[in-house]
């Protein structure tokens, strides 16, 4: 799809089998694949089920590496989303530099097997890394004013889970002062990115690595969500993704320390239940940009666990105010 305005994709039901090529490890299928100049584009009311094992499955994916400009208008609106593969990288949504897009209302699940991520929705910018080769001519910039609401996310995997992430730098053309060195460098923090991730439920299940919530970001808000993280160890793991291996339901990478203005992340109100950290920070020097406000938080209690919040009498010895109990019929 390409130079394409005022398209709108409703009420469809699409059934996509992928099957992996023996010389392209890079081939991938889409339900919905839109690049190119997109402006006004609705994808409602679809059934998009994705199966097999193509190296890169996707749902939805909109916007591309290198693109010219950024897809805009964008509403994704009461799907209905199923990327069930085996082997091989699953996402449901991924939309690269979007501006102005909501997605509202969805409901996603994902599965894989293998040491392969699986991802619910990812916001990615491209903007920042097309910047640095010398000559790029684009208009693109990264993402700005992105809504994701009232979306349901059950995502499980045996590698790395990535419920609902961000990836945005903030990038508008090159920076100038870098121009007199003779280098090619994105200008990074030039505008308020207006993220909101507000009343969605996301359920991530990973024997591993796990991130409920995340961004390596600097201007989001995030709302009123309902998060359950699970995850073991992310240790010893290569993800290839920009956020990296983590085990936490809230993850915050905060990345305008630099910036000559400030730009504020606010992650409020939300309902966590996990048995890994219930929020993470990249640094506690970001603090005074980062706030953390009125999280009700439940360790989820299991099987692995239960000798840090009972003893052998089954007596309660946790200070954690708040729990959630998991299958403990083993324990009974």
């Amino acid at each position: 799809m390409h130079l394409s305005t005022d398209i709108t994709i409703k009420g469809n039901t699409m059934n996509i089998e992928g099957v992996a090529p023996e010389d392209n490890p890079y081939f991938s299928i889409y339900g919905v694949n839109a690049n190119g100049y997109i402006s006004g584009l609705n994808i409602e009311d679809n059934t998009i089920s994705v199966k097999g094992n193509a190296p890169y499955s996707y749902g939805i994916q909109l916007g591309s590496y290198g693109a010219a400009s950024n897809p805009e208008n964008i509403f994704i609106s009461n799907n209905a989303i199923d990327v069930s593969v085996e082997d091989c990288m699953a996402e449901a949504i991924y939309l690269d530099n979007p501006n102005n897009a909501v997605v509202e209302a969805n409901n996603v699940t994902v599965s894989n097997t293998g040491d392969y991520c699986a991802y619910g929705i990812q916001i990615g910018d491209s903007a920042q890394y097309v910047y640095y080769e010398a000559g790029y001519e684009g208009a693109l910039t990264s993402a700005k004013n992105v809504l994701i609401k009232d979306n349901f996310f059950a995502i499980t995997s045996d590698f790395m889970v990535y419920g609902i992430t961000v990836l945005d730098f903030g990038v508008s053309g090159y920076d100038e002062d870098m121009a007199e060195w003779d280098l090619s460098m994105p200008a990074c923090y030039q505008f308020d990115l207006n993220t909101t991730i507000a009343n969605n439920t996301v359920v991530a299940n990973s024997k591993k690595g796990v991130i409920g919530i995340g961004g390596q970001t600097y201007n989001m808000t995030v709302v009123g969500n309902d998060i359950t993280a699970i995850g073991t160890s992310a240790e010893d793991m290569t993800t290839g993704d920009a956020l990296r291996n983590h085990t936490s339901a809230l993850c915050v990478q905060y990345n305008a320390g630099s910036s000559d203005d400030d730009y504020f992340i606010v992650v409020k109100d939300n309902k966590v239940t996990t048995n890994v950290l219930p929020d993470e920070i990249n640094s506690e020097d970001y603090l005074e940009y980062v706030t953390f406000e009125n999280n009700v938080v439940y360790a989820l209690v299991d099987e692995d666990n239960y000798d840090q919040f009972f003893d052998e009498s089954g007596n309660y010895i946790s200070d954690f105010e708040n729990i959630a109990l998991d299958d403990l019929s083993d324990k009974a």
